[in-house]
C-alpha cells in the first residue's frame, strides 16, 4: 500500500510539472504563438487603466500591506516594464518584507529602466531589513559602480551664459 501511495504521488507530481510547463506556453499571451490575433477581445489589455493599479499599490504600501502592494505593482508593470518608479517601489516592498533577493532583483531592474539616485538607494529606510545582507549589498555596490562609470562616460558638464533667447 505504501508503495502504491508513493507511485501515485510521483505520477501526480510529474503530471503537475508537465501541466505547468504546457500552461506556460498555451493560452499565455507572453508567447506570441499562443495569441489568436482574430479573437474578439484580443486587444482588451490596451483598455486597462494602469494608474488605478499604481494608485492601489501606493495606497496599500502606505497602509503597510507590502505583499498586497507588490501584487498591484507587478500587475501595473505587466503593462509598462520600463516604469522605473514602480520597479523601485516594488523593490522597496520586497525590502520591507525582508526579501533580500527580490529587493535586489527589482532594484537592478529599476536602475536598468532609468532610476539613477544611488544616494537615495543607500539611505532608503525601506531597505533596512535587507541592507547588510550579502546579495543586496553586492547589488547596491554594483549599481553604484555602474552609475559612477556612466558619469565618467558623460564627461564634465559645461555651462555657458546665453546672451540671447533662442
Amino acid at each position: 500500500m505504501k508503495r502504491l501511495t508513493t507511485i501515485i504521488m510521483i505520477v501526480s507530481l510529474l503530471y503537475s510539472i508537465a501541466s505547468a510547463q504546457n500552461g506556460n506556453k498555451q493560452g499565455n499571451e507572453f508567447y506570441p504563438d499562443s495569441i489568436d490575433p482574430l479573437r474578439e477581445n484580443v486587444g482588451n489589455f490596451l483598455d486597462v487603466d494602469i494608474l488605478k493599479y499604481k494608485s492601489k499599490a501606493y495606497e496599500l504600501y502606505n497602509e503597510q500591506k507590502y505583499l498586497d502592494a507588490a501584487k498591484y505593482y507587478l500587475k501595473a508593470l505587466s503593462f509598462d516594464i520600463n516604469d522605473f518608479i514602480s520597479l523601485y517601489n516594488l523593490a522597496c516592498c520586497y525590502g520591507l518584507l525582508g526579501e533580500e533577493e527580490l529587493a535586489a532583483k527589482f532594484l537592478t531592474r529599476s536602475v536598468r529602466a532609468g532610476y539613477k539616485d544611488i544616494e537615495h538607494i543607500k539611505q532608503d529606510l525601506d531597505f533596512d531589513k535587507v541592507r547588510g545582507k550579502e546579495v543586496f549589498d553586492a547589488v547596491v555596490d554594483s549599481i553604484a559602480a555602474q552609475i559612477e562609470e556612466k558619469k565618467k562616460d558623460l564627461g564634465n558638464a559645461i555651462y555657458s551664459r546665453a546672451t540671447i533667447l533662442l
